[in-house]
């Protein structure tokens, strides 16, 4: 297992606050007090109601503006992951490591 990096805990701060402002309104839709996990559908119905809604929609916007930048560092950040953890795999043919390497770093990049 890989310890976190600086990089990494960004990523999951990003994401925690993302949680945060989106888990409260969609919980509220939901329904709080439901005692088992929603179903998808049920989730599925309360995201797009919050949507609908463009006061809410405009609130989300503003918080979850920097989305696609995560979403594209956390894409390249697991395949660069992918490659440190190929180099370190004993047993591993070297030209599916080199595949492996050379994939995840190319794909990586152009994410970048």
């Amino acid at each position: 297992f890989l310890a976190a990096t600086e990089e990494d805990e960004r990523a999951l701060a990003t994401a925690s606050e993302i949680a945060e402002l989106i888990g409260p309104r969609v919980r509220q839709e939901l329904g709080a007090a439901a005692s088992e996990p929603p179903l998808p559908t049920a989730v599925a119905e309360a995201v797009g109601s919050l949507l609908a809604d463009g006061g809410a929609r405009g609130d989300v916007w503003r918080g979850v503006q920097g989305v696609t930048t995560l979403s594209r560092r956390v894409g390249a950040l697991m395949l660069r992951r992918g490659v440190q953890r190929a180099e370190g795999t004993p047993g591993l043919p070297a030209a599916a490591r080199e595949a492996i390497i050379n994939g995840n770093k190319a794909v990586a990049d152009a994410i970048e």
